[in-house]
Protein backbone atom coordinates (compact mmCIF):
# COMPACT_ATOMS: atom_id res chain seq x y z
CA UNK A 1 0.00 0.00 0.00
CA UNK A 2 1.68 3.41 -1.11
CA UNK A 3 1.62 6.52 1.09
CA UNK A 4 -1.38 8.28 0.57
CA UNK A 5 -1.05 12.15 1.77
CA UNK A 6 -4.17 14.15 3.53
CA UNK A 7 -4.07 17.08 1.59
CA UNK A 8 -5.96 14.97 -0.94
CA UNK A 9 -8.44 13.92 1.27
CA UNK A 10 -9.22 16.93 2.62
CA UNK A 11 -9.35 19.23 -0.52
CA UNK A 12 -10.81 17.35 -2.81
CA UNK A 13 -11.95 13.56 -2.11
CA UNK A 14 -13.60 14.98 1.09
CA UNK A 15 -15.64 17.96 -0.44
CA UNK A 16 -16.57 15.38 -3.31
CA UNK A 17 -18.13 13.16 -0.95
CA UNK A 18 -20.16 15.49 0.79
CA UNK A 19 -21.67 16.55 -2.56
CA UNK A 20 -22.41 13.32 -3.43
CA UNK A 21 -24.05 12.81 0.00
CA UNK A 22 -26.25 15.94 -0.19
CA UNK A 23 -27.20 14.98 -4.00
CA UNK A 24 -28.06 11.18 -2.65
CA UNK A 25 -29.87 12.81 0.47
CA UNK A 26 -32.12 15.43 -1.68
CA UNK A 27 -32.74 12.25 -4.27
CA UNK A 28 -34.26 10.31 -1.32
CA UNK A 29 -36.74 12.95 -0.19
CA UNK A 30 -39.79 11.57 -1.03
CA UNK A 31 -42.08 13.31 -3.55
CA UNK A 32 -45.69 13.59 -4.90
CA UNK A 33 -45.71 11.21 -8.01
CA UNK A 34 -48.42 10.52 -10.74
CA UNK A 35 -48.86 6.42 -9.93
CA UNK A 36 -47.96 5.40 -13.32
CA UNK A 37 -46.05 2.42 -14.21
CA UNK A 38 -42.47 4.51 -14.69
CA UNK A 39 -39.94 4.98 -11.86
CA UNK A 40 -40.01 7.61 -9.08
CA UNK A 41 -37.87 10.43 -10.22
CA UNK A 42 -36.12 9.99 -6.62
CA UNK A 43 -34.96 6.64 -8.11
CA UNK A 44 -34.16 8.05 -11.27
CA UNK A 45 -31.79 11.08 -9.46
CA UNK A 46 -30.14 8.66 -7.27
CA UNK A 47 -29.34 6.53 -10.07
CA UNK A 48 -27.78 10.02 -11.60
CA UNK A 49 -25.10 10.17 -9.05
CA UNK A 50 -23.51 6.92 -9.84
CA UNK A 51 -23.85 6.49 -14.03
CA UNK A 52 -20.77 6.73 -15.80
CA UNK A 53 -20.99 10.55 -16.82
CA UNK A 54 -21.71 11.03 -12.97
CA UNK A 55 -23.67 14.86 -12.48
CA UNK A 56 -21.08 15.01 -10.11
CA UNK A 57 -17.25 15.36 -10.94
CA UNK A 58 -14.32 15.69 -8.53
CA UNK A 59 -12.18 19.02 -8.66
CA UNK A 60 -8.77 18.40 -9.75
CA UNK A 61 -5.54 20.02 -8.69
CA UNK A 62 -3.24 21.89 -11.08
CA UNK A 63 0.25 21.01 -10.23
CA UNK A 64 1.17 17.22 -11.68
CA UNK A 65 2.78 16.00 -8.38
CA UNK A 66 -0.68 16.51 -6.88
CA UNK A 67 -2.68 15.32 -9.84
CA UNK A 68 -0.50 12.04 -8.97
CA UNK A 69 -1.22 12.22 -5.34
CA UNK A 70 -5.01 12.51 -6.25
CA UNK A 71 -5.10 9.39 -8.42
CA UNK A 72 -3.24 7.55 -5.68
CA UNK A 73 -5.80 8.42 -3.22
CA UNK A 74 -8.36 7.09 -5.30
CA UNK A 75 -6.75 3.89 -6.28
CA UNK A 76 -6.45 3.51 -2.76
CA UNK A 77 -9.91 4.43 -1.28
CA UNK A 78 -11.38 2.27 -4.39
CA UNK A 79 -13.03 5.02 -5.90
CA UNK A 80 -15.28 4.20 -9.08
CA UNK A 81 -13.17 4.09 -12.21
CA UNK A 82 -15.73 7.12 -13.48
CA UNK A 83 -14.84 9.03 -10.58
CA UNK A 84 -11.13 8.70 -11.58
CA UNK A 85 -11.06 9.03 -15.41
CA UNK A 86 -11.11 12.68 -15.62
CA UNK A 87 -8.20 12.90 -13.76
CA UNK A 88 -6.35 10.09 -15.94
CA UNK A 89 -7.30 12.26 -18.89
CA UNK A 90 -5.88 15.36 -17.03
CA UNK A 91 -2.75 13.93 -16.31
CA UNK A 92 -2.45 12.20 -20.38
CA UNK A 93 -2.93 15.21 -21.16
CA UNK A 94 0.19 16.81 -19.55
CA UNK A 95 2.44 13.96 -20.32
CA UNK A 96 1.35 14.78 -24.26
CA UNK A 97 2.00 18.44 -23.57
CA UNK A 98 5.64 17.10 -21.95
CA UNK A 99 6.63 15.07 -24.73
CA UNK A 100 5.53 17.65 -27.08
CA UNK A 101 7.42 20.42 -25.63
CA UNK A 102 10.21 18.43 -25.09
CA UNK A 103 10.40 17.62 -28.67
CA UNK A 104 10.30 21.41 -29.37
CA UNK A 105 13.36 21.49 -27.30
CA UNK A 106 15.21 18.73 -29.03
CA UNK A 107 14.71 20.52 -32.59
CA UNK A 108 15.89 24.22 -31.27
CA UNK A 109 18.73 22.22 -29.56
CA UNK A 110 19.60 20.77 -32.93
CA UNK A 111 19.29 23.72 -34.75
CA UNK A 112 21.44 25.58 -32.55
CA UNK A 113 24.05 23.35 -33.00
CA UNK A 114 23.70 22.84 -36.50
CA UNK A 115 23.84 26.63 -36.86
CA UNK A 116 27.07 27.19 -34.59
CA UNK A 117 28.73 24.34 -36.87
CA UNK A 118 27.96 25.96 -39.80
CA UNK A 119 29.32 29.52 -38.36
CA UNK A 120 32.51 27.60 -37.41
Amino acid sequence: MAFIRPKEIQDYVIPWLREVQAQSEKAATPRREVDDARPPKKMKRAHDLVKPDGTIPMDIPVALEDKIHLYNAMLQLGLPKFVQLPLIDKIMIWISLAKKRQKKRRVLLLNREKNHQHQH
